[in-house]
Formats: C-alpha cells, sequence, structure tokens
C-alpha cells in the first residue's frame, strides 16, 4: 500500500515538475496549438496585405475620379461661357447677314428701278430716233424739192445789183413768207440778200413782190439804225440756236450773196 502510495506522489510529483511547455512540446494539443496560431499569423499577414492592396487601388480609383470629375466640370463649367460666346457670335452674324440681305434687297431694288428707266430711256431714245429720222426724211425732201429752186450769187453786191442778178437767172430776191420756209432756208445755211426792204417808205418794209411781211424773223435788237446810216435792206444770216433770229437790216449800198429763188417756187 505504502509502495503504491509513495509511487502515486512520485507520479505526482512528477506530473507537478512538468512546464508547460514540456507539456505543449510533449503533447499532440500543443502541437497543434502552435500549427493553428501559425496559420492564424499568416492569415492575418495576408489580410494586411490585402487591406493595403485594396487601400492603394481604392485611393488610386479615388484619385482617378476626382481628376475625371475635375475634368469633366471643368469641361461643363466652362461650355455655358462658350455656348453663350457661340450664341453671340451668331446673334452678330445673324445681324450681319440681315444687313447683308436688306443692302442686297436695296441694290436689287435701284438695279431694278435703274433697269426700268433705262428701259424708258431706251423707249424714248428709239422714239427719238424715229422722229429725228423722219425730220430728216422730210428735210431730204425738201432739200430735194428746194435744189434748183433757191440758189445764191457768186460773187457779193449791193442790193440792187444782187436783185438784178436773181432777175437775170430766172427768179428773184428770195421772199419769205411763212415759219417752214423760214425753217428750210436756215437749214441750207444760206446767208445773204432777201428781199425785203423799206426803200420806198421808211419803216414800211416790203417784200419785192409788194406784199408785206405777215411773219417777221428779225434777230433781237433788229431793225435798228447804226451810225445814223438808213439800214433800208435786209440779210439773212444763219442761225443754228433759233432759226427764227435770221433777219438783219443792212445799208442796201453793203455788199453780201445774194439769195435768190425761181418764180415756179413763190
Amino acid at each position: 500500500m505504502d509502495d503504491q502510495g509513495e509511487g502515486l506522489v512520485m507520479d505526482d510529483g512528477v506530473c507537478a515538475n512538468i512546464t508547460a511547455s514540456e507539456l505543449w512540446r510533449t503533447t499532440g494539443y500543443g502541437r497543434g496549438r502552435r500549427k493553428r496560431t501559425s496559420c492564424s499569423r499568416r492569415a492575418a499577414v495576408c489580410l494586411g496585405l490585402l487591406a493595403l492592396v485594396l487601400l492603394s487601388v481604392t485611393t488610386g480609383l479615388c484619385i482617378k475620379y476626382r481628376t475625371e470629375r475635375d475634368q469633366i466640370l471643368n469641361r461643363y463649367t466652362g461650355l455655358p461661357e462658350n455656348a453663350i460666346g457661340n450664341y453671340s457670335r451668331m446673334e452678330r452674324l445673324e445681324v450681319q447677314l440681315e444687313t447683308s440681305y436688306t443692302s442686297m434687297a436695296e441694290k436689287k431694288d435701284r438695279l431694278k428701278a435703274n433697269c426700268t428707266a433705262t428701259a424708258e430711256e431706251r423707249d424714248q431714245l428709239a422714239s427719238d430716233k424715229r422722229t429725228l429720222e423722219a425730220k430728216v426724211t422730210q428735210l431730204e425732201n425738201q432739200l430735194k424739192r428746194l435744189d434748183g429752186q433757191i440758189f445764191h450769187s457768186a460773187t457779193k453786191d449791193v442790193w440792187r445789183e444782187s436783185r438784178k442778178y436773181c432777175r437775170e437767172n430766172g427768179g428773184d430776191l428770195v421772199v419769205i413768207n411763212n415759219r417752214k420756209k423760214q425753217f428750210e432756208i436756215n437749214e441750207m445755211s444760206q446767208n445773204g440778200w432777201i428781199g425785203l426792204s423799206d426803200e420806198s417808205e421808211e419803216g414800211k418794209w416790203r417784200w419785192v413782190d409788194g406784199t408785206t411781211p405777215t411773219d417777221k424773223f428779225w434777230d433781237r435788237g433788229q431793225p435798228d439804225i447804226w451810225d445814223e446810216v438808213d439800214e433800208d435792206c435786209v440779210v439773212f444770216h444763219t442761225n443754228v440756236n433759233n432759226p427764227l433770229l435770221t433777219w438783219h437790216d443792212h445799208a442796201c449800198s453793203t455788199k453780201h450773196l445774194a439769195i435768190c429763188e425761181k418764180s415756179a417756187f413763190q
């Protein structure tokens, strides 16, 4: 009994003297505990590394997000100003286009008015041309009719001798008894004695055929008295500006060409 009891005591002492570390080393429980602790540490390290990676990724994504957000904000923040500027430019362009359109419309109207005026002038010129052509034809016919009927002397002479020349050549000094004949003589550019005088009675003008003038074509200031000389005979001076102002009284003793007409023309 005593031996058994001592053995037990020894066993208790032995058990009591066994340290915790020895127990961990000598028992499987200790070895399994150590293994689990090592795995936990490794897992913690992995989790920590993963957390760092996630933190880095998250930080990078945040930085990228903020950068892209700032770019988008900058882009769309400047957009209204650009849009306003573009709208203002478009408004100015619209005003310029409207002004140009108005100016072009005014120019078109002026050109249309000028075209109408030009057409009217063209028509008027065409009408004037026809009128002039008719007058030319009429004058040509008159000149043909007058050709050989109205003639003038080759030399200048006094009024009486000039009349004598006309009578010797089948006529007399010309008698101008109407405006038509006055124009015709003027158109022929005739200058010289005509058959009008007041030799027989001062102040009473008579044609060589004895008639008194019904139409008178004195130039301005005519008849007159020049240097107290009797001017009793009439000279025809062509007047291109006014064919109705061609008669001048001269002294019958002065010398001029004679404007004659044949009796048949009278």
